[in-house]
C-alpha cells in the first residue's frame, strides 16, 4: 500500500528550503559522543529515529499549516480554528485521503505559554461528531465526543506539560498534553449539501479562547519560539537530531522512556541541546546517516503490513491510540504516521482501505467493474455513521459526471434489496438509470477505496463483522 493514505490531515511533500535556526547550531560534539563506536551510534540512531519519526512528521506539518506563512499548505496562526464550511470534493488538493462526509475544524495548539479553552456546544443526538486531540507523539491523548463526553457540550481546558494550575470554574474537564504542540481536528457529519446551513450553525457555535481571556485576567507575556525551518532533506538525515532536540524542550518525557533518551543522549539527543553535524567525528556521523536509511527502510517495510487484512481490506487501527495503547509500540507508531498521521483510536473510528480485488490484482475501473455487496442486515455495525469514499491513483477524490464523491448508510439515494441488503458499483460506466443510486463513478484508471465506520459497534472491533469482498466484473 502506498505510504500516502488515509484521513485524516497528512502533508504530503512538504519541502521548504532553509537553515536551522541559530540557536539548534554550532556547538562542540560532547565528548561522551566520542566513546561510542560507530556500530553502536548506528544501533542508537536507527532506534532514535524509528521513536522520532512521529514527532518530527507532526512538527512538519505544524509548520506548513501554522508557522511558515508562505507554505502552500498554510492555513492559519497558531490558536485560531479553522472552519471548513464546505464539503471537500475532487477540488481539494491539500492532502490526500480526504474524507467527504464531515465538515472539519481545524486547529494547531501551542500551549506554550498557556492553556487554551475549547466550547463545543450541545449538539443533537442524531448528529455525530469529534474532536480529537493528537501530542507532539502523535498519542490521541483526549476527545470530545459521544463515546466519552456526550452531547451536552461543554468547556474544554487544553493544557501543556507545564501547566499546574487550579481548574477554573466553568470548565467541563481538562485534557493534558505531553507536549506543547497540539493538533486538534474536529469532524462534524453532514449528510449531504443540503445540510450546510445546519452544520453551520454548530460550527459557529464553536469557541477557543486562551486561559487568561476566559477568567477575564491579564494576559501573560507569550514565549518566543525560534521556529526551525522544517527542511525535508536535513529531517531525514543525521541532522533529524536537531528538531528532536528543539521539540524535547516542548515536551515533557515520560518516565518509561527516561532511560532511551540516556541512550539517545550518547549520538547529541537531548532537550534544546545544540547539534552539528561538523563538529562530529565523520566515522560517527557516517554511522548515525546509516541508521537513518535503515530505520526508515524498516518503517516503510512496515507501513504495508501494520493492518489487519481481511477479504481483501486493509485495517490500520491498531497504529493509533493514546499513550496506554501504543507504550512502547514504537515502529507501529512510526509506521502509522507514515501511512495516515492522525487517525483515530479504532473504538472511535475503524478505516477499512483496498487497493486490490478478490484475486489480489490492483483495482482498475479502465478494465474492471466492481461490486460490493452487503448480505442482508450486514451493512457497517455503527452507532456513528459509515461511507465509502473513492480515490484515484493519487489519493484524491474524483471529478464525476454526478458530482458524487461519498457513499454513506444514510444516503437517501442508495435502494435496498430483498431483506434489506445491499449492491454497490464502483465503476467508470453508469451501471443503468435504475441503479445510479448506488453508483460512485470512477476513472478510467486506477482507485482506491475507504470505507470510514465512526463509532463502531463491538461486531467491527472484535472482528465479528467484516467487509464483504470486493468482487470484479470483466467489462
Amino acid at each position: 500500500m502506498k505510504t500516502k493514505q488515509l484521513f485524516t490531515v497528512v502533508v504530503a511533500g512538504l519541502m521548504l528550503a532553509g537553515l536551522m535556526a541559530a540557536n539548534l547550531g554550532c556547538e562542540k560534539e560532547p565528548p561522551r559522543m566520542k566513546m561510542i563506536t560507530p556500530e553502536q551510534a548506528k544501533q542508537i540512531a536507527k532506534e532514535a529515529y524509528t521513536f522520532a519519526y512521529p514527532m518530527i512528521e507532526h512538527y512538519k506539518i505544524m509548520f506548513g499549516q501554522a508557522i511558515a506563512e508562505k507554505s502552500p499548505f498554510y492555513e492559519g496562526p497558531e490558536n485560531v480554528m479553522v472552519q471548513k464550511r464546505e464539503l471537500l470534493d475532487a477540488k481539494y488538493r491539500a492532502v490526500v485521503g480526504a474524507n467527504n462526509s464531515t465538515l472539519y475544524t481545524l486547529t494547531w495548539l501551542n500551549l506554550n505559554t498557556e492553556p487554551l479553552v475549547l466550547t463545543v456546544p450541545p449538539i443533537p443526538e442524531d448528529r455525530y461528531f469529534v474532536f480529537q486531540f493528537a501530542d507532539v507523539y502523535t498519542h490521541n491523548f483526549a476527545y470530545s465526543c459521544p463515546r466519552l463526553t456526550g452531547n451536552a457540550g461543554g468547556k474544554y481546558l487544553i493544557a501543556g506539560p507545564n501547566w499546574n494550575g487550579e481548574t477554573p470554574e466553568g470548565i467541563t474537564d481538562v485534557f493534558k498534553s505531553e507536549g506543547d504542540f497540539v493538533f486538534m481536528v474536529g469532524r462534524i457529519y453532514i449528510r449531504g449539501r443540503q445540510e450546510l446551513k445546519t452544520v453551520h450553525a454548530i460550527q459557529d457555535q464553536l469557541g477557543l479562547v486562551t486561559l487568561s481571556n476566559f477568567e477575564g485576567k491579564e494576559a501573560p507575556v507569550k514565549t518566543k519560539i525560534d521556529w526551525p525551518i522544517y527542511n525535508e532533506e536535513k529531517a531525514k538525515s543525521a541532522e533529524f537530531i536537531s528538531y528532536v532536540n528543539f521539540l524535547l524542550h516542548h515536551v515533557e518525557i515520560h518516565p518509561t522512556e527516561k532511560e532511551l533518551f540516556e541512550k539517545f543522549s550518547k549520538i547529541g539527543i537531548g532537550t534544546n541541546k545544540p547539534f552539528s553535524i561538523d563538529k562530529m567525528d565523520p566515522a560517527i556521523s557516517k554511522a548515525i546517516e546509516d541508521g537513518v536509511k535503515e530505520a526508515l527502510d524498516e518503517i516503510t517495510a512496515h507501513a504495508s503490513n501494520i493492518g489487519k487484512k481481511v477479504n481483501g481490506w486493509n485495517n490500520f487501527g491498531a497504529g493509533f491510540g493514546n499513550r496506554n495503547a501504543m507504550q512502547g509500540r514504537y515502529l507501529d507508531r512510526a509506521a502509522a504516521a507514515m501511512v495516515g498521521i492522525y487517525g483515530n483510536d479504532p473504538e472511535e473510528n475503524s478505516t477499512y482501505t483496498t487497493m486490490v480485488d478478490m484475486d489480489g490484482a490492483t483495482l482498475d475501473a479502465s478494465k474492471y467493474s466492481y461490486i460490493l455487496e452487503f448480505p442482508a442486515g450486514q451493512t457497517p455495525p455503527v452507532k456513528g455513521f459509515w461511507s465509502i469514499t473513492m480515490y484515484d491513483a493519487e489519493s484524491y477524490m474524483i471529478e464525476n459526471p454526478i458530482d458524487r464523491y461519498s457513499i454513506y448508510g444514510e444516503d437517501g439515494l442508495l435502494k435496498y434489496g430483498e431483506g434489506n441488503s445491499l449492491r454497490l458499483y464502483f465503476q467508470h460506466e453508469s451501471p443503468g438509470k435504475s441503479k445510479e443510486g448506488n453508483w460512485l463513478p470512477a476513472p478510467n484508471g486506477k482507485i482506491f477505496l475507504a470505507m470510514r465506520i465512526y463509532w463502531p459497534k463491538k461486531e467491527v472491533l472484535d472482528g465479528t463483522w467484516v467487509p464483504p469482498v470486493l468482487k470484479k466484473v470483466k467489462k
